[in-house]
């Protein structure tokens, strides 16, 4: 979905045949959903990545992060970055910085 919203002011018929695999892949995968155990202790991990200006039209780089308790998703985000970063390092710290921010709340 999210590369799809990247061509919402000017879709083409390939972006509408995109659009169409994903209603079917969500209308062929709706009773699947997250089932969330009761565990010993909280296992809490986190997995962080960004590009550094992938994007050929605005040079800003992509976001993703995932959480997770116990192997299970808690949340997750993948979103490009507000500004365009200088260098990867700026661009993973962006990244980091948006997971810090989900995680404190």
């Amino acid at each position: 979905m999210p590369v799809l919203s990247q061509h919402l002011e000017a879709p083409g018929i390939q972006h509408f045949r995109a659009a169409e695999q994903v209603f079917r892949y969500l209308a062929g995968t709706k009773q699947v959903g997250l089932v969330f155990t009761k565990e010993p202790s909280l296992d809490l991990s986190a997995n962080v990545d960004s590009d550094w200006g992938n994007c050929p039209d605005t040079r800003r780089s992509a976001t993703g992060f995932v959480i997770l308790t116990s192997q299970q998703v808690l949340s997750w985000k993948a979103s490009r970055q507000a500004t365009v970063s200088l260098s990867s390092t700026e661009a993973e710290y962006k990244a980091l910085s948006d997971l810090s921010r989900e995680i404190t709340g």
